[in-house]
């Protein structure tokens, strides 16, 4: 059995739309489940949104023009 992960693409967005469509994911996700975040790069702001609202994330740099970020459960 596969194991399959929500991908949340967000290259070519704004920090804010990026920011936003990554908070929508994380409210609709079950609880628990990891997504992928991808962009084409760095990730700043939604960083910045992780940091605050506690979530475990780890960024993987796949090419000088994409960049995932797994984001797993949070502290609560």
């Amino acid at each position: 059995m596969a194991i399959n992960f929500k991908r949340v693409d967000i290259r070519g967005l704004s920090p804010q739309t990026a920011t936003k469509k990554l908070e929508k994911s994380l409210l609709e996700r079950k609880k628990y489940e990891p997504i992928w975040l991808i962009d084409d790069k760095e990730p700043i702001d939604c960083y910045a949104y992780l940091i605050q609202e506690n979530y475990l994330f780890q960024t993987f740099i796949m090419s000088s023009r994409e960049y995932r970020v797994f984001v797993g459960c949070g502290y609560y």
